[in-house]
């Protein structure tokens, strides 16, 4: 029996729920449908989609998020809080993809992230928004978090010293490599005056 007209606000709660379809074309379908609506309503409902188990989707969710723009930066930089490293790493990419300067100081503090990749998101936002660093501490955590061992621009690594024993536990064996070699050459430097 027909309802009657239903006002977009039910529409789109009807769409969301479908992202909870067990059939991941489903849930994909129902991104994509949401991202076409562009209503900030759909924006929590989609930015629990970031989690999901397939990357298809968590691929579909960023582009809908984009999508809706604006309405979705302030909920973005709140899921750079959130525990899963996909879920932020994610965020930090749309935020960039977003254009937003509101993401500019979020995506700086996460430039230390625990996880190699959500850094690495972030500095690449970072650049994209045209971002430059303040002091040399912001400069070489973006440095780090691009994989770039190359400190001579800021002062050589004795200038960087401060960031880079923040990452001598990271996760990534890579990572604390570079860090030992880094402050091996931050001492020469030290040693020698320069």
């Amino acid at each position: 029996m027909w309802r009657g007209i239903m006002d977009k606000e039910q529409i789109i709660g009807f769409v969301a729920k479908k992202l909870e379809d067990e059939d991941p074309g489903v849930r994909r379908v129902a991104v994509e449908a949401l991202g076409d609506m562009g209503d900030k309503k759909a924006v929590d409902s989609l930015i629990k989609m970031l989690s999901d188990s397939n990357q298809r989707i968590r691929s579909k969710t960023e582009k809908a998020l984009i999508k809706i723009g604006k309405p979705s930066v302030k909920p973005l930089i709140n899921a750079l809080k959130f525990e899963e490293n996909v879920v932020r790493a994610s965020a930090a990419r749309v935020l960039g993809k977003i254009e937003d300067k509101d993401a500019v100081l979020p995506l700086i503090n996460i430039l230390n992230d625990g996880d190699k990749q959500v850094r690495k998101e972030a500095a690449l936002s970072l650049m994209h928004l045209g971002w430059k660093a303040k002091n040399v501490e912001e400069e070489a955590y973006y440095l780090i978090a691009m994989n770039s061992w190359n400190f001579a621009e800021i002062g050589g690594p004795s200038a960087a010293v401060n960031a880079l024993t923040q990452f001598l536990d990271d996760k990534d064996i890579e990572i604390r490599k570079h860090v030992i070699n880094s402050l091996s050459k931050a001492y020469t430097d030290l040693k020698r005056g320069t």
